[in-house]
């Protein structure tokens, strides 16, 4: 009988022990979830995380401090502004404009409290240019006037460089060059230009015929 006793008694003692670690473990987890959710309530987050621009070309990303966008209460910088230059100027915060290829790093922080920042990385890809040229007219006599001229099909920032070669010494530095041939056969040329932000391309031209 009297083991029977404190056989229970060992049972109740390891019931309460039990109940008081339950109760302490459920406390701590209501603790982790208040504060995850104060912790997540003044976390500033950028969207979209993983944007990608195209060279000479402008996005922009926005700030959220829990649900509530603060894209025109953030303080927006770039780490190398050659690459992106992000705005600061009221009304469109968070506009990033492209500049070169490369990437940079693009951070924001509350102008109430500095200390609540955040940052994401932003990548510029470059633009290809695609162009074609073409003679004007297509079949000449010698002695008369040829124009050739270079025509964008994909362009790129302005403004250009360009370099004109061919047959019989052509060459030139602009969109079109003249050329006036003393000697009969088919006359080739080529064209080559760069754009502002440094995409290039070149293209030969179909002949002209010289009669």
């Amino acid at each position: 009988m009297k083991q029977k006793k404190i056989l229970l008694g060992f049972i109740l003692i390891g019931i309460f022990v039990f109940s008081l670690a339950y109760i302490w473990m459920s406390l701590s987890n209501k603790k982790e979830e208040s504060v995850l959710k104060k912790e997540e309530a003044f976390s500033l987050r950028i969207e979209p995380k993983d944007l990608i621009i195209k060279n000479g070309k402008s996005d922009n990303i926005k700030a959220f401090l829990g649900e509530k966008e603060v894209t025109e209460e953030v303080f927006w910088s770039s780490s190398d502004d050659k690459i992106i230059f992000a705005s600061d100027t009221a009304g469109i915060r968070g506009q990033l404009d492209a500049r070169s290829v490369g990437e940079a790093k693009i951070s924001g922080a509350l102008y109430k409290d500095e200390s609540i920042k955040t940052s994401v990385s932003v990548f510029v890809e470059p633009i290809p240019l695609e162009i074609s040229c073409e003679p004007i007219p297509s079949a000449v006599k010698i002695g008369e006037r040829v124009r050739w001229i270079l025509y964008y099909k994909k362009t790129g920032v302005a403004k250009y460089e360009y370099s004109w070669t061919g047959d019989d010494g052509l060459s030139g530095k602009d969109g079109e060059v003249e050329k006036v041939y003393e000697t009969p056969g088919t006359k080739k040329a080529k064209v080559w230009t760069k754009d502002s932000v440094g995409a290039e391309a070149s293209a030969e031209c179909n002949p002209v015929i010289v009669e």
